[in-house]
Formats: C-alpha cells, structure tokens, sequence
C-alpha cells in the first residue's frame, strides 16, 4: 500500500507543461495548476459573488508562465498582462487551461463570472 502512495504521492513532480515560443519575445513555458493552485485561483476567481472578475484569463496566464524554473510573472503583474494583444492572451489561457485540466465546462462557468464574457 505505501508503494502505491509513494508513486500518487510522486505525481506531483509530473505536473503538465508546455513550451511556447512567443514572437520577439522568446520561449516561455507554460506549467500546468498543482490541484492546490488551481483551487486557490478559482476562490480568488469565485470571491467576488456577484461583482466581475477582471482579466481572468491573465490572472491564470500569470500563475502558469515560467522561464528558466522559476515563475515569469506574479500577481502585480496581472494588469500589465492584461493589457497585451487579445489573441496572444487568449493563445496563452488556451494553453493554460489544458495543461491544468480545466475543460470545457470549467471554463465557461469561470468566464461567465468573468468581466470578459460580458
């Protein structure tokens, strides 16, 4: 029973990712949500009841973005992110949200909470 543990337990080092090259920019990788993170992201996202959610689809890019192993981006930055090109945002949300398993389903409820989907 403990090796089973052991290799559930060692999954976390498994976590998705994918490289992405960016025009002018250079090549970002975009790491998938542990389960903790992601949780943590949907409170934040589902806080406000009621009230929009701003640049939702920057604030997951912020959290997946990663150059060298360590985070490209952090929360001060999510309004900066979200003032770039639509399409590259969307491009990037898109990876994101597959690498850190959010389906369909996912995603339409959390952008119908979202200042975006209006």
């Amino acid at each position: 029973m403990s090796e089973i543990k052991d290799k559930l337990l060692g999954l976390k080092s498994k976590v998705p990712s994918e490289t992405v090259s960016i025009p002018g920019v250079g090549e970002v990788e975009v790491r998938g949500l542990t389960a903790a993170k992601r949780d943590r992201w949907e409170m934040e996202t589902f806080s406000n009841k009621g009230n929009t959610v701003r640049n939702i689809r920057a604030s997951l890019v912020s959290l997946c973005l990663y150059h060298d192993g360590a985070p490209l981006l952090g929360p001060a930055d999510v309004d900066a992110l979200g003032e770039l090109p639509a399409g590259l945002v969307d491009h990037l949300y898109d990876i994101a949200s597959r690498v850190s398993g959010l389906g369909v389903k996912d995603r339409e409820v959390l952008e119908g909470n979202s200042e975006s989907a209006r």
